[in-house]
């Protein structure tokens, strides 16, 4: 098993794996459905709210859009490149595909069409597009924080910044983006005064950090299994 994800408000499980099914099955029963077979492995999923529409990507490099109904559509060709995230706005309208070669593709999950594409310096680590749709944020191999508008009605005062950057999240309300570092640091930006503030909560390098839902608190783990809970 590669990745899972959660159909009908976590009443069902996706998998794909190696073998390269795409399965759903029930939490507490022993029903399991085959959505999606592949003749190679699939390396992710990502479930677009509320369609509940699972999308895989496979170690060629394509994507496939599977309906709840088992009806299929292929996304992405394969061009050469490595899908290496695979990443969906929290209404299910955008998704976001990075690639090893640092190609980025925005779709509008409606009718597939491409919202917006770039190429970015190094391979891609982490995307998360902001809560209200209107810019993402990319962690490259290279460290690099990326800072990517959507629209022409949105104005970034970030752009591309060196941090050492591991992993980044952003605030419920999309105002803030907090990136954890390698270093043990963590950087939270605020996006409407282009204000920076630095924490050295760590000692080791720091994989991952999230806010809860409310904004009130950005908690980060690393490399020791030292977990910290900032205010």
């Amino acid at each position: 098993v590669n990745a899972i994800g959660f159909l009908e408000a976590g009443r069902r499980v996706v998998t794909v794996g190696d073998d390269g099914r795409l399965l759903a099955w029930s939490p507490d029963g022993t029903d399991v459905a085959e959505l999606y077979k592949s003749a190679i492995p699939l390396t992710g999923v990502e479930v677009l709210t509320p369609s509940n529409h699972a999308i895989a990507r496979d170690a060629a490099g394509a994507l496939w859009d599977v309906a709840p109904g088992g009806a299929v559509h292929q996304v992405r060709t394969p061009d050469g490149a490595t899908v290496s995230v695979l990443r969906a706005s929290p209404d299910g309208t955008l998704l976001a595909a990075g690639t090893d070669r640092g190609n980025i593709t925005v779709y509008e999950t409606a009718r597939w069409t491409q919202l917006l594409t770039t190429e970015l310096g190094a391979g891609v680590r982490q995307i998360k597009i902001d809560p209200r749709n209107r810019d993402l944020a990319v962690v490259t191999h290279d460290g690099h924080v990326h800072a990517i508008a959507l629209g022409p009605a949105r104005t970034l005062p970030l752009g591309d910044v060196a941090l050492g950057a591991r992993n980044l999240d952003y605030s419920p309300d999309g105002e803030l983006l907090a990136t954890v570092c390698g270093n043990g640091g963590t950087w939270l930006y605020d996006l409407r005064s282009d204000t920076w503030a630095y924490g050295a909560e760590h000692a080791a390098e720091v994989f991952f950090g999230a806010f809860s839902p409310d904004g009130a608190l950005f908690a980060s783990g690393d490399r020791r299994g030292i977990v910290t809970v900032r205010n």
